[in-house]
């Protein structure tokens, strides 16, 4: 879900808009514009960096109960990015301002 939401969280609002809206009516971006995007791409390598440090560094640490979360939450990551398009029922060619 994280990773789903930055493809429209991070994308910019729409060009000569005076009104302002929620970030779920933004159009969604692309692997490469969200890569392209400062922010998300700080967000991105950040929420990944974590996970994996908390994954590489849970063992010396004494935390060996979760030995699993770590790979499931990235696994999830990665499916939520890669997999948005095929599971957004409306794109935003159709409906731009998100009202489906």
């Amino acid at each position: 879900m994280m990773a789903a939401a930055t493809r429209f969280i991070f994308a910019p609002p729409p060009a000569f808009s005076w009104i302002p809206t929620a970030p779920h009516a933004r159009s969604r971006q692309s692997l490469v514009e969200l890569v392209a995007n400062p922010r998300a791409a700080l967000f991105l390598g950040v929420w990944f960096l974590t996970n994996l440090g908390f994954g590489l560094f849970a063992a010396p640490l004494g935390v060996v109960d979760a030995g699993i979360a770590w790979e499931a939450h990235i696994g999830g990551f990665v499916a939520g990015l890669l997999l948005l398009p095929a599971l957004d029922r409306v794109s935003s060619a159709q409906d731009p301002q998100g009202l489906a």
